[in-house]
């Protein structure tokens, strides 16, 4: 009974049971630790206390960044000292003739 092993009228009972035919239930101590638990539960509520301190300060840097970048006056682009030649404009404007049937004219 109860998993127990009789052999010429004697059983040997599992851990926790005893008597003749093993019927008789004895009180096994609990050997779960308790303490260990409550500290790992303990460490992962920190572990989230943690990241969410940590998403919450990130947040809060980058929007005070956006509003000190947004409050600063763009850069002027700088200036080119030396004047305009023809020799720099050459072939920016070059006019494209085009036909009806969009080819060059003077390739026809």
């Amino acid at each position: 009974m109860h998993g127990g092993i009789c052999l010429n009228g004697e059983c040997d009972c599992r851990q926790g049971f005893s008597g003749k035919f093993c019927e008789v239930t004895q009180a096994v101590p609990d050997r779960t630790n308790y303490l260990l638990l409550l500290k790992y539960f303990l460490l992962f509520i920190v572990m989230i206390l943690l990241i969410v301190v940590f998403i919450a300060l990130t947040v809060f840097i980058y929007k005070k960044i956006k509003e000190w970048n947004d409050s600063r006056p763009l850069p002027t682009p700088p200036r080119d000292p030396r004047p305009a030649d023809e020799d720099d404009m050459a072939g920016a404007a070059i006019p494209y003739r085009e036909s009806q049937y969009g080819q060059n004219p003077d390739l026809q």
